[in-house]
């Protein structure tokens, strides 16, 4: 879901590659700490892959980075200006890709990616169908224009989600398990999409995945979040090799079926 960007100039200095600064971050919801100070920093125009267990934290901070949530502690600076300010969402055009794609359903896939340029009239009517069909194209979408997300496969809803997002040129893209419910070859086909619109672009890019495949092969670096804490921040390559139990256990978890995990759940 894009963010409220003003309407890019060819005049303006608004496509600079933008970082993020996640600085001793916590974010807890009553009495329960999602995230625990947690601190990094995210280079302009690298894949930046936040990995972790289901409930470590990451779609959270995901959130808090477009400023759908707050922090209760610490900051996150975008470009160095607070992502809790609506006000930098206006400066710095940032979309977030959900993981169920958030497409509406009543709309067809070319008035998906119309809607929020028409919402906020941002562009012509003709710019519009100029800027959907060439975005369409670039993600081999442009059969797909007329149909309804409930006619689409799962990867198809993928891509047009990520679609939808690149419409605003954001100059920040957050993706949320991108890959999950894939088969293994689109899984691979939106990884590489996610690394052709980030050469393509230079966009800035944030995934929360627990694909390992896809952090291995396109991410720039690779942060592991154990039950809300930062465990490491590593290259792809290094990751690999890190010995904390933690981080092998989530990296390389082994099944046992002598004494499977979920006894053990049910006896702690």
């Amino acid at each position: 879901m894009s963010q409220s960007p003003q309407s890019p100039s060819k005049e303006s200095d608004a496509f600079h590659h933008v970082g993020v600064e996640v600085d001793h971050v916590t974010i807890q919801f009553g009495s329960n700490k999602i995230v625990t100070d947690v601190s990094f920093a995210v280079k302009p125009g690298e894949i930046f892959v936040l990995m972790g267990a289901s409930g470590a934290g990451k779609s959270v901070l995901l959130r808090a980075i477009v400023g759908l949530i707050e922090t209760s502690a610490g900051k996150i600076l975008i470009d160095g200006m607070d992502a809790a300010n609506p006000e930098t969402h206006r400066k710095i055009r940032s979309a977030l890709v959900f993981q169920s794609g958030a497409l509406f359903n009543s709309l067809s896939v070319y008035d998906n990616l119309a809607f929020y340029p028409r919402e906020h009239r941002l562009m012509s009517e003709k710019q519009i169908r100029e800027k959907v069909m060439d975005t369409l194209k670039i993600l081999s979408l442009e059969q797909a224009a007329e149909k309804h997300p409930s006619e689409l496969s799962g990867g198809m809803k993928k891509r047009v989600a990520i679609a939808r997002a690149l419409v605003m040129e954001p100059q920040l893209l957050l993706y949320d398990e991108p890959t999950s419910e894939l088969d293994p070859i689109m899984a691979a086909t939106i990884s590489e999409i996610i690394a052709a619109l980030r050469d393509q672009y230079s966009v800035t890019s944030i995934v929360v995945s627990h694909d390992r495949e896809l952090a291995y092969s396109v991410a720039d670096r690779v942060a592991i979040l154990h039950k809300g804490d930062l465990r490491t921040v590593e290259s792809p390559e290094s990751i690999q090799k890190n010995q904390d139990p933690v981080v092998k256990e989530f990296l390389n978890p082994e099944i046992n079926l002598a004494s499977p995990r979920f006894r053990k759940i049910q006896q702690s």
